[in-house]
Order: structure tokens, then C-alpha cells, then sequence
């Protein structure tokens, strides 16, 4: 239990947790081992924050995506490495760690643009992400 944010009314306060039971989930569905690299997309957003700082907390290295004026944010929730998010994503994922990420949550969705960073053998967990329309 925990306290709602100020100004937060109900509804808002009710789903709260959601992205940090969401993360969990994710990282029970990876199952690393200790000492694991992850990778995250969408990383600026709640849920790769939580993704984020969860993996630190299980001690993971984590390579986070983001866009430039969203550096500072990721880098603040303990992302070791953040690369430009793009086209050509998994290809600088690649370039921090060469033969792929042991996991990948994929927190945007990136699917087919993403997955060539995973390494043979890694595991993917794609959250449901529901996009504004």
C-alpha cells in the first residue's frame, strides 16, 4: 500500500502500481540470471522507468533507449548505457554489448526493430502497451 499523489484523484490513484506489478511481471518472464544485460525500449516512459530501476535492483546492466532531451531522465533511474532510439536501435545496442542483451523488455513495442539485439538464446517480454489514439 502506498500513499496517492497529491491531486491524484481515484481513478488516476487506482492504477498507480500497474507499470511497476507490469515490470515485475516482465522480469519474472525473462528470469535472468545475476549479472544479466537487459535491454529497454521505451524507456522514458513509466513503465521503462520502472523496468529501468528494477533491473538495477536485481543487479542487471541495463541499456536503455531514449531520445536526446530524455538522456538525463533515463540516466537518473540508473540506465548504464543509453542509446538513441530509431530504426537502427539494436544496432547500437550492439555496439555496448556486442553478442546481444541476455533480455530485452520491450517497453514501445519496437518488435521486429528491436529483437536483432537480443542474443542467440535471450529472452523478450513485450507488455501489452496500449498507445493513445
Amino acid at each position: 500500500m502506498v500513499r496517492a499523489p497529491a491531486n491524484t484523484d481515484n481513478v488516476a490513484a487506482a492504477t498507480f502500481l500497474m507499470n511497476a506489478l507490469t515490470a515485475y511481471i516482465a522480469f519474472e518472464a525473462l528470469s535472468l540470471a545475476p549479472g544479466s544485460t537487459v535491454a529497454v525500449t521505451g524507456a522514458a516512459r513509466a513503465l521503462g522507468q520502472y523496468v529501468i530501476e528494477l533491473g538495477k535492483h536485481y543487479g542487471f546492466e541495463v541499456i536503455a533507449d531514449a531520445k536526446p532531451s530524455d538522456d538525463v531522465l533515463v540516466r537518473g533511474r540508473g540506465a548504464d548505457h543509453v542509446v538513441a532510439r530509431g530504426d537502427d536501435v539494436a544496432q547500437r545496442i550492439r555496439e555496448v554489448a556486442p553478442n546481444g542483451v541476455d533480455g530485452l523488455a520491450d517497453c514501445a513495442a519496437a518488435h521486429d526493430v528491436i529483437l536483432p539485439a537480443v542474443r542467440d538464446g535471450g529472452s523478450n517480454a513485450t507488455p501489452l502497451v496500449q498507445r493513445p489514439r
